[in-house]
Parts: C-alpha cells; sequence; structure tokens
C-alpha cells in the first residue's frame, strides 16, 4: 500500500508514578487525554487521525493512528538536489501546516516536535500533521517518554532550559527551521560532528541572550542567516517568513494566528478534499478509517502481538535489553529499551481489506437464525403461549467476531443514522436483530430520541456542595476498571455530566446514589461527545427508571418490589415460597438492580447487551430480567439460607447474559401484559389500586379482564365468588370453589389433573369483591407448586365483557360436592 493511508502502532514507555500503579496512574491519565485527542484529529483535514490507546497487561502504552508512507523528509530525498524550490508548493504546505497548528492551539495542544519527518504526505500531495499529539498525551514527557527531537531544530528557549515555554511560539520556531531544511536541502543543518553541534547551538544561545539583552529587535542566528542573505533566488516574503519565525527571543516571535495573516501566505489556497482519493477500494468508500480499524481487530488483530512480532523481528538486541533493572521486592516491572525507540509498526489491513472489496455486492444476512422473538406480536394476537425453545440462541460473540457480518451491519446503519429521524423505524427495527458495537452509541440516542431534548451546547451545571460531596464519594468507585472512566479525565466528565443532568432536571428529579453507574455506559459510548452522552442518559431515565429519582421514590419501589414478587411467584413458584420462608425479600438484593437497570452490579460489557434489549425492548423487560436472573441461580438459591444467598448476590460475575435476555424474552410471552402495565400509571392518581399492604398479602399477580379474554381458551378457571352469584351465570367451563369449605385432596386433584392436562397453561382464580378467594389461590399455590396462577376481580357485569354469553347450566356436583360448568363435564 504504498503512498496511501495506512496506521501504525507506536508504543510508550510510561514513567512510574511516584504514587505507584493505580487508577491515577500515568497510563490512566494518558488515555483520558486520548479521548480529547482523539476528537480533535478528527476535525482538521490536515491531521493523521488517532484511533485508539491500549495498555498492555505489562503496563505499556500503544497508540494507534492514521500514517502515510511519504512525508516531507522522503518527498525532499527524491528531489535532484535534495531541497524543494517550488516556492508555491512550500507556500500551500506552509499554509496547510500553520492552519493545523492553529487548529491544534485552539484546544491547548502544541507538537512540540514539529520536523519534515512528521509532516506526512497524502497522495494527493496535502499535509498530514503526525505525532502531534505526543507532547499533550504524556504531559510534556512526565507520564511517557517523549519522541526523539532533533537538537538542531529546538528554539533558543528550550535549550536554555528556561521554565514557562511558550509551547505555540515553540512551534513556529521549528516551522521557520522546518522550511529552511525544505528549501537549502537536509544537509544543510545535517551536523554530524559534535563540536560543530555544539557551536551551532551556541549560536542560538548567543543570539537569544543578545536579543534578550539588547534594545535591538534579536537576530536571526548567524548559521541560518547567513543562508537566508547570501540565496539571491530566495523569494523576498519566504524570507521575511522565515526571519520572522525564527526570531530568537520568544517575546516578539510571532503567534501561528499571526503566520496566517502574513503576506507570504496570503496567494495560498486551501485544496479541494473531494478530489483527496479514499484509500478503499469500492465499494469500502463508505468507511471511516476508525471503522475500518474496528474490522481489522474484529478479523482477530492484536495491536499488542502486532507490535511484539514487529520489535522482536526488527530491534537490534541491545535494544531489547533492559533500560532499567529495580529489585526484586519492587512492584513495578522493568521495562525494555525498544518502548524508548521511535519504532512505528504498520499495521497489516490487506487481508482484512480483499475479504471487504471481495465480499458479495448484495445484502447479506449470515445464517444466525431468526431473532423477531425478541419483538413477539400483540397480546392480543397470541396462539401459542409457549415459552422460547432451548434452541434459541443470541450468538451475540459469534457476530461480534464475524468480519463480513459486522462490516454489513455497519454499512447499513451507516446509511439509516444518516437519513435519521425519518428512518428511525427501520433503525429499530434492525436494532432488535443487534446493533455493531462501534456504532452503538450512536443508534441508542436514535432510538431513544435523545436529540429531542434539545440539549444546550453549553451544559449548565448546578451549583450544590451537598451534590458535590456525594459525588466525590460516588464517582471514584464507579466502574473504575474501565480506563476511561477510572482516569481523572473520566472523573471530571462524569461529575460534569452528573451536575448537568441536575441542573437541566432540577423541576423533576434528584440526585440518588446509583445515578453515577446509569451515566457509565452512555458516557463510556460517547466519551468524546458529552452532550449526547448526556442526552441519551436523560432519554433513558425518563423512559425507564426516572421514577426512582424523585425527591420520594417509596412509592415507585414499593409497587416495582411487589410487582416482581408476583412475578416470581407466577413463574417459579418453589423459589417464591423458599425466599419467602428464608426471608430474602426481594428488596433487600434487587433494588439495585432496577434503580441502576443493573449498570450496578454488571460490567460495562455486560450493560451493553442488556440495555441493547432493554432500550429495543418491551417497557418492563427489566424485571423479567430479573427473573432470568434468579432462574441462572436457582439451584444455588434452593438450598441456601438467607445468609448464604445474599452472600450469593454480591458477585453476579457468573451471569451468562445471553441466557439471561433469551429467558427473560421467554417469561415476557407468557406473561400477561396487565400484570406488569399496572406501573405505567403509578403516578396517577385518578387510577383506583388496591392497598400495598393487600397486594403484598396475596402474593399472586392480578390480571385485567382483557388479558383473560385472551387467556381464557387456554386456562382452568376457579370461580370463588358465592354459589348464587355463580349460578346466575359464570363463565363456560369454569368450575365453582368455596375456599372454605375445600377438601385438602381437592389441591392434589388439581395438580394431578394440570400435569395431565396439554391444553391449560393458566390457573385463573376469579376473586368476589372481598377478594375472599385470595387464600385458596395461596394454598393452590403452595400445595401444588404449579406456575401460571394468576387473580381476576369481576362481577356479572364485568364477566359479560368476557365472553359473548354466560353459561346459566344448572352446573353438576363432583365428589367433593363443588360445582363443576356441565359444558366441562
Amino acid at each position: 500500500m504504498a503512498d496511501h493511508t495506512s496506521i501504525a502502532i507506536r508504543g510508550l514507555s510510561l514513567r512510574h508514578d511516584s504514587n505507584g500503579p493505580g487508577s491515577t496512574g500515568p497510563a490512566s491519565r494518558i488515555v483520558g487525554r486520548f479521548q480529547l485527542l482523539k476528537t480533535v484529529s478528527a476535525g482538521s483535514p490536515y491531521l493523521c487521525q488517532y484511533l485508539e490507546a491500549q495498555k498492555s497487561a505489562k503496563g505499556q502504552l500503544y497508540v494507534v493512528s492514521e500514517h502515510h508512507s511519504s512525508s516531507l523528509q522522503s518527498h525532499a530525498s527524491q528531489q535532484a538536489d535534495l531541497a524543494v524550490r517550488d516556492v508555491h508548493q512550500l507556500r500551500q504546505w506552509t499554509y496547510q501546516i500553520a492552519s493545523a497548528l492553529s487548529y491544534l492551539s485552539s484546544y491547548g495542544i502544541h507538537h512540540g516536535n514539529l520536523c519534515t519527518a512528521n509532516i506526512l504526505l497524502h497522495p494527493t500531495l496535502s499535509i498530514r500533521l503526525a505525532h502531534y499529539g505526543l507532547c499533550f498525551l504524556t504531559g510534556g514527557g512526565i507520564d511517557a517518554q517523549e519522541l526523539t527531537r532533533r537538537p538542531e531544530l529546538l528554539p533558543p528557549e528550550l535549550i536554555r532550559g528556561v521554565s514557562g515555554v511558550d509551547e505555540e511560539k515553540t512551534d513556529v520556531w521549528m516551522l521557520g527551521m522546518t522550511l529552511v531544511e525544505l528549501y537549502f536541502g537536509a544537509q544543510a543543518l545535517v551536523i554530524q560532528d559534535p563540536q560543530e553541534m555544539h557551536g551551532f547551538l551556541l549560536s542560538l544561545l548567543l543570539h537569544a541572550e543578545s536579543g534578550r539583552n539588547s534594545s535591538t529587535e534579536a537576530e536571526v542566528p548567524w548559521v541560518v542567516r547567513s543562508m537566508i542573505d547570501t540565496d539571491e533566488d530566495l523569494d523576498p516574503s519566504l524570507a521575511e517568513f522565515l526571519r520572522d519565525c525564527l526570531n530568537p527571543d520568544p517575546a516578539t516571535r510571532p503567534r501561528v494566528a499571526d503566520l496566517l495573516a502574513h503576506r507570504f501566505l496570503q496567494t495560498a489556497t486551501s485544496p479541494d478534499l473531494s478530489l483527496q482519493a479514499s484509500i478503499l477500494e469500492d465499494p469500502l468508500t463508505d468507511l471511516t478509517l476508525p471503522q475500518l480499524f474496528h474490522l481489522w481487530k474484529v478479523d482477530g488483530g492484536n495491536i499488542e502481538n502486532e507490535y511484539n512480532k514487529s520489535t522482536q523481528h526488527f530491534a537490534p538486541s541491545i535494544n531489547r535489553l533492559p533500560y532499567l533493572v529495580r529489585l526484586a521486592q519492587d512492584p513495578f516491572k522493568s521495562a525494555t529499551s525498544h518502548m524508548q525507540s521511535d519504532l512505528l509498526v504498520q499495521v497489516p489491513l490487506e487481508p482484512v481489506i480483499r475479504k471487504l472489496v471481495h465480499a458479495p455486492k448484495v445484502r447479506w444476512r449470515p445464517a444466525y437464525g431468526n431473532e423477531s422473538w425478541k419483538s413477539p406480536p400483540n397480546w392480543t394476537s397470541r396462539h401459542d403461549f409457549e415459552m422460547l425453545p432451548d434452541s434459541v440462541k443470541l450468538h451475540t460473540i459469534s457476530k461480534e467476531k464475524d468480519v463480513l457480518y459486522q462490516y454489513y451491519r455497519i454499512r447499513l446503519f451507516i446509511q439509516l443514522l444518516r437519513n435519521y429521524p425519518e428512518t428511525k423505524e427501520e433503525i429499530m427495527l434492525e436494532a432488535v436483530t443487534d446493533i455493531p458495537p462501534i456504532l452503538r452509541g450512536l443508534v441508542w440516542a436514535a432510538v431513544l430520541d435523545g436529540d429531542e431534548l434539545q440539549t444546550a451546547q453549553d451544559m449548565d451545571e448546578v451549583v450544590d456542595d451537598n451534590l458535590d460531596r456525594q459525588l466525590a464519594l460516588d464517582i471514584p468507585r464507579c466502574h473504575q476498571y474501565n480506563e476511561l472512566l477510572s482516569s481523572p479525565t473520566g472523573h471530571s466528565k462524569l461529575k460534569r455530566l452528573l451536575r448537568s443532568w441536575a441542573a437541566m432536571e432540577a423541576d423533576c428529579y434528584v440526585y440518588w446514589q446509583g445515578l453515577d453507574s446509569v451515566c457509565a455506559a452512555p458516557l463510556s459510548l460517547n466519551f468524546a461527545d458529552e452532550t449526547l452522552a448526556l442526552e441519551t442518559m436523560r432519554a433513558f431515565l425518563r423512559r425507564f427508571s426516572g421514577g426512582f429519582f424523585v425527591q420520594d421514590n417509596s412509592t415507585i419501589m414499593h409497587e416495582t418490589m411487589i410487582t416482581f414478587s408476583q412475578l416470581i411467584a407466577f413463574h417459579d413458584p418453589l423459589l417464591s415460597e423458599h425466599m419467602r420462608k428464608c426471608g430474602l425479600e426481594p428488596h433487600l438484593f434487587a433494588l439495585p438492580w432496577f434503580m441502576t437497570m443493573y449498570s450496578h452490579i454488571f460490567p460495562l460489557d455486560k450493560i451493553y447487551v442488556l440495555w441493547d434489549n432493554i432500550i429495543i425492548g418491551p417497557r418492563f423487560l427489566f424485571l423479567f430480567i430479573g427473573c432470568a436472573i434468579l432462574h441462572q441461580l436457582r439451584d444455588d438459591l434452593l438450598p441456601r439460607d438467607f445468609n448464604m444467598a445474599m452472600l450469593l448476590f454480591s458477585d453476579l460475575g457468573a451471569i451468562d447474559i445471553e441466557r439471561c435476555v433469551v429467558h427473560a424474552h421467554s417469561l415476557y410471552r407468557v406473561t400477561p401484559p396487565s400484570v406488569v402495565e399496572h406501573l405505567y400509571d403509578i403516578f396517577d392518581t385518578h387510577v383506583v389500586r388496591l392497598p400495598i399492604e393487600l397486594r403484598q398479602k396475596e402474593l399472586l399477580p392480578s390480571i385485567s379482564m382483557e388479558d383473560y379474554r385472551v387467556m381464557e381458551p387456554f386456562s382452568t378457571t376457579f370461580d370463588t365468588r358465592k354459589p348464587s352469584a355463580y349460578h346466575a351465570g359464570h363463565i363456560p367451563f369454569s368450575q365453582d370453589v368455596q375456599p372454605d369449605a375445600v377438601d385438602p385432596q381437592f389441591y392434589r386433584q388439581i395438580v394431578n389433573t394440570r400435569m395431565i392436562s396439554g391444553r391449560n397453561k393458566y390457573i385463573v382464580v376469579i376473586l368476589d369483591e372481598k377478594r375472599s378467594g385470595s387464600e385458596f389461590a395461596k394454598k393452590l399455590l403452595w400445595t401444588g407448586q404449579l406456575p401460571h396462577i394468576c387473580l381476576l376481580q369481576a362481577h356479572e357485569l364485568q364477566l359479560e365483557l368476557i365472553t359473548p354469553f354466560l353459561c346459566e347450566c344448572q352446573p353438576n356436583r363432583d365428589m367433593y360436592g363443588l360445582h363443576r360448568c356441565r359444558q366441562s363435564t
């Protein structure tokens, strides 16, 4: 790929922190700074793009960036006299370099090592500055070893070692020296003899001192001045430009913005960026360099392995020796000298590019199975209330490692996101299948309508000392295994987002512990775009868990916990009874699950998978995910007492998230919607609801008339109303049961009948207005351990809404003395 864009890896040798390794160590600080650099690098056409900073298990750091094989140094070396005498070309390059430096300066970033080797050329001969972020990343060399600088290019103030150097003016000096080298040839500044180098540096110091102590204007050092003054062909505006850049006195040396207004650059023009052809063959032109790098990693690429393989092959043996050997008891490991070198290792992109170029041109979907089960049809249209088969799997790992699959999914979502919001329905439909990890942040925001909240670009932050004190406790504990969130930059961003959220939502919500964990996922996906992270967080909270973050959240907490307890009893009576007997109430362990949507108990990689399904799935899927977690822990929970069970909940790292999601959807499919949908109107004072104490006592969920209409053909129905009401009109096939007169053997008979019946998947107990039949339902639950038992409160007028007619037959009396509808015999 000569003369084409590629990707290169550079290793940085970290300096050991005096406080030892930890969340505030050099690697953490560098990774935090890198996110700003990554964003900035994508904002100028004259910068090589930074792609990733990765810390290895051995404590080394690798920086991945765009790379071009051609540079100003190599271009000049191919000229006849090793110099570039084309003033027009120099003017264009100088304008592009100055534009890039000015753009970087606006973000407080300065190159610090500008030279012909670090100025790369795109195939269209436009400039791409390289390695401009290393000084910023390393904190000026505090956290890691910087690149080796050429001493003959350094400004006098750096040679003199003064403090408080203006880094922008250092870049201006080095730009001038770079132009001198280009115009007069590389040999003009190549000094091999140490004595000559000493004399050259001494001349810089002497002229710097003369300019600093003299009332006259400082002059260009004589070594360079002689070349400028004796060249009769030198363009006057260029000569003036060089003299301005090489002013030994930094106080009077111009800034980059001044250079852009210099007369030498007045006739410079910006290149036509549309002519800068893509490095990728059609149909890959839509892919950005970060996306191509992501696909390289999906295809098995490993940054550390690639770097080590190249350094072991090319580096001399002496460069692989340790340059620092510590005592055996020292906790820090020795570093090797090759990390100190300026070696660049190119990433082999050709194999993955060949795969993508020769991929089928048609829209292609690999056979990962039909996942329409994630969005089941409307409850009223269901004709099959079966659980999902065990063969249904998510295949998330297989999908994320399939480079062709990821390539097609990325291209599809890029097209859909470009046309958002018109394509929102299509985005949601495709997201049901899966979401490409590299686009997850954008897809979440699109599905949640985060952009409709119209967050201001300048995020206002609430001023609250109590909030700041709480954040100072919560943030240092929030997902600190993550390199981004554990960095000082991550801490400051997390604090800024939470303070901004508190300011924007002051009329509706308040900060409770756990909100920092909810913020972690959107921030980690949109680390470089705090506005988008905040929009996503606000939209997510409003839709799913906002009720938990109100001043008085006791109502929503109680209602959610009761509903969750009833779901457990509905789906797993044995586990529910065991938890009841040992005092394992859901609020003791599940409250942080629902309050933070599991972001407090699982690492981010599992949270991404869960939230993909929560965001796209049914509104209250998170409750069924809780049931699915208990199902995975079932075999461990049943033999344990309270203390051992609570200990089990303290570490859920072994939970299989993919199995959990499949099972949660299974539970949702067979659950009447009214079991959970009453939570929609939790704060509606006009809705008449049962007292919380009564709902806690009943254990089992109540269903609506509408749900029973759908369930009735699949249900065994027991009517516990008074016999007179039953005789006046009852649902066909139902059975009259008077709880006070039921023979204990009757429960066993029900269990045996239910086990051999393939038709009846639900047991519905109809209650009178006093709900006296709930005790019968509880005995049935405890005796038979039968799933899918639910309650229905009804009187005669309501029953008429369920069926076209009520049966008024004279019911038969069975062996237990109870009445049974004649149609059921």
